[in-house]
């Protein structure tokens, strides 16, 4: 009897407003992990709160949103707006089971989506979409013409 193993990621950004009306994003963890089970495909993307600072590194910066990115997202955009005191004390945490970073590059510079992208590629960036709510303007035409043609011309090509 054979297994089959599947290697999974789990990764962590942290991420908070600073005083440039910017959210930053940090890489808190990238784990490795096994799983026996055949084709995983559970697309895994929570966030939590919390007010220890001290425990995060803010040494790799992977990505810095500002209301001007080309998608934007309505749960980033409320933290920008918030100046409550609990809003500029915590630091938010996301986990998820792929590199939300990539995807967020991706929603801020939409011609760097490369010419062949899977629908594994395709899930997790909708994923981020959806999670983060992104705004639903001109922008986010623009951007999933590009992921059909991507996906369906240049795939096949």
């Amino acid at each position: 009897m054979t297994l089959n193993l599947v290697t999974a990621y789990k990764f962590a950004f942290n991420f908070y407003k600073n005083e440039n009306s910017e959210i930053l994003f940090f890489l808190q963890r990238q784990e490795n992990r096994e799983n026996s089970e055949h084709n995983i495909e559970k697309f895994d993307l929570k966030l939590y709160n919390t007010n220890e600072e001290n425990q995060f590194d803010r040494q790799d910066l992977v990505f810095t949103y500002t209301k001007e990115n080309f998608i934007e997202f309505y749960l980033l955009n409320n933290m920008l707006l918030t100046n409550s005191f609990e809003n500029n004390c915590q630091n938010k945490i996301i986990n998820c089971n792929f590199d939300l970073s990539y995807y967020l590059k991706l929603s801020k510079d939409f011609t760097e989506i490369p010419d062949r992208i899977t629908i594994c590629q395709l899930k997790y960036f909708l994923l981020t979409l959806k999670f983060l709510q992104a705004v639903d303007n001109k922008n986010m035409a623009k951007l999933l013409q590009a992921l059909i043609f991507k996906v369906f011309i240049c795939s096949n090509t």
